[in-house]
């Protein structure tokens, strides 16, 4: 069985998971960097596309959030802050489009 724990600090979420009795504590700036990892290992092995391409957003969703919590400069999902409304609607269509489908799988 797999037991979640978060434990807020300040400006950083750390997740315990226990697992078989043993536990695992990582940031979520840790949880990209492995998901990343694990994603660009798989590219290179010529790994299964939809574990690749599911793992690369989690990740970038992750930096993303870490991101806007710190105020950084804005990123490549962020471009529909600078585009007219309806520009805006189609971009943020198209560019969630594979990961959107992932999910409904």
């Amino acid at each position: 069985m797999v037991q979640t724990r978060l434990r807020r600090c300040p400006g950083v979420q750390t997740a315990i998971v226990y697992v078989a009795g043993t536990h695992v504590q990582f940031t979520k700036l840790e949880a990209a960097r492995r998901q990343l990892e694990t994603a660009i290992k798989l590219y290179f092995a010529d790994g299964d596309e939809v574990s690749i391409l599911t793992l690369a957003a989690a990740a970038y969703s992750l930096i993303r959030d870490i991101n806007e919590h710190r105020q950084g400069e804005p990123m490549l999902k962020d471009l529909h802050l600078f585009l007219p409304d309806d520009l805006a609607r189609e971009f943020k269509t198209y560019i969630n489009r594979p990961e959107n489908f992932l999910k409904t799988c």
